[in-house]
């Protein structure tokens, strides 16, 4: 049984994470953030597309989601206490959302 809740933390830490970067991301997207016009290229999927743009991307949405998990299935295996679980995923949120103002803004 201890299978089955440290599973459905893991799964939950995922959902969690999952509604994290899309809060984040619509956010960020509808803000009026000031942009930093840089010369350096990026991704551009369109027209010149390279072997690293879609692990990149893809690493970039998942990658909030997939730490949310296992720090729910750390939390789970532990037997951490309601309020470090708290911390711990307040902490992770702030930084999943700076990352992303980060990467709009620069």
């Amino acid at each position: 049984m201890s299978w089955l809740k440290r599973f459905a933390a893991t799964l939950a830490g995922f959902v969690f994470g999952l509604a994290v970067t899309w809060a984040c991301l619509y956010t960020v997207s509808r803000a009026k953030l000031p942009r930093i016009r840089s010369s350096g290229g990026g991704c551009d999927l369109e027209h010149n597309p390279t072997w690293w743009c879609l692990p990149a991307f893809m690493a970039f949405l998942f990658l909030p989601s997939i730490c949310f998990a296992v720090a729910g299935c750390l939390a789970s295996a532990r037997a951490w206490p309601i309020r470090k679980v708290a911390k711990v995923f307040a902490w992770m949120t702030g930084f999943t959302a700076l990352a992303y103002i980060a990467s709009y803004v620069l």
